[in-house]
């Protein structure tokens, strides 16, 4: 199995875990002891955490979400491709194109994952933002501007990692 071409996605996922969870501990301090982390549509908040449960669960989750992601994707790496559906399945996962078939599902994952860090990242921004007003909110540019610059990343992930299997190189 190749896997030259993981150490770059790899590395980038590292950096962006260590500079997530640096983050996540250095504001906590700044942190009120009971903080807002749910937002209705208004704005308004209407879900409270202590600052001691929201680092561990904002944690927990910006970092075993994207490692979830990536166990599966070594997982599926050792099975061989085992069970994938990809279009044009016969082409792609034949014995000469299968190690770089998922060696690219496999760098691919790791983007997402990186992606993933970035999500939980912004989003303990606008809860760190939201906690600083009082009482407690959320504007909804924030919101908007948060979800367009999300949707719109995994929009592109999810082309490139798609074009190549809708068609026979």
């Amino acid at each position: 199995m190749k896997r030259e071409n993981l150490p770059l996605p790899m590395g980038v996922l590292l950096l962006l875990m260590v500079v997530f969870v640096a983050d996540v501990l250095l504001t906590a301090n700044h942190l009120p002891a009971r903080l807002a982390t749910h937002f209705g549509l208004d704005g308004e908040a209407n879900g409270w955490m202590t600052r001691a449960r929201h680092v561990r669960f904002i944690i927990g989750f910006g970092l075993g979400v994207p490692l979830f992601l990536l166990l599966v994707s070594e997982v599926v790496t050792r099975l061989g491709g085992a069970g994938l559906n990809i279009p044009h399945r016969d082409y792609w996962l034949t014995p000469e194109r299968r190690g770089q078939t998922l060696a690219f599902m496999q760098r691919e994952m790791i983007w997402l994952a990186c992606l993933l860090v970035v999500f939980f990242e912004m989003t303990e921004h606008l809860i760190v933002n939201a906690n600083l007003q009082s009482p407690a909110s959320l504007a909804s540019r924030q919101l908007w501007l948060f979800i367009a610059i999300f949707v719109g990343a995994m929009g592109v992930w999810l082309v490139n990692f798609i074009r190549p299997f809708l068609r026979k190189a």
